[in-house]
């Protein structure tokens, strides 16, 4: 069985020019369809974060297959760093992605997170060293488990060592707005 997933290019125009022309960001030709996009700056350079769409052989079938991608938009790398390990947790679905930059006495980070297909919020991070490609950490699961709503997004900022979510998280009485705690200093 075939399966062809529509692809496009992540596009972005410059509006403090005037210049209202929309131009694609090299080397996202194979963003997956409505995949959710973060954006983020680490003083430096800019990042942006998304899900990609591949086609892989199996035996005679092609099928898709898709991972979370942290594309360095200023040096428009031809290797971005894949988040390990989202191409097991996040099947074809388009999943939810937010990402932060986070600075410390201990470190520069970027924290990128997402959801699986189905709904539970997984973490990965990277050290941010100059001259150095960025390295993330396999992608696990928020201790304790944080399942969103499907209709959700999510939202992250840094602040004193920790990581604060905002999402609305699936809860016994219904879908609530909430706030999660995700220290790491």
């Amino acid at each position: 069985m075939n399966h062809h997933s529509p692809k496009g290019h992540i596009v972005e125009r410059d509006t403090t020019s005037g210049n209202s022309n929309v131009l694609p960001v090299k080397g996202t030709n194979k963003a997956k369809a409505g995949t959710s996009i973060a954006a983020i700056n680490d003083g430096t350079t800019r990042y942006l974060i998304y899900q990609d769409s591949n086609e892989e052989q199996n035996g005679k079938d092609t099928e898709e297959v898709c991972s979370i991608i942290v594309r360095n938009i200023e040096t428009l790398e031809s290797n971005p760093a894949a988040i390990t390990g989202s191409i097991n947790v996040i099947d074809t679905t388009v999943v939810q992605i937010a990402a932060v930059y986070a600075s410390s006495e201990s470190g520069r980070y970027i924290f990128v997170y997402h959801t699986d297909k189905k709904g539970i919020v997984y973490r990965s991070q990277s050290s941010v060293v100059a001259g150095q490609a960025l390295k993330f950490t396999k992608t696990e699961p928020l201790e304790p488990t944080l399942v969103i709503e499907k209709f959700a997004n999510l939202s992250v900022l840094a602040s004193d060592g920790k990581n604060i979510i905002y999402t609305a998280e699936s809860a016994k009485a219904g879908p609530q707005i909430t706030h999660i705690k995700d220290k790491w200093d």
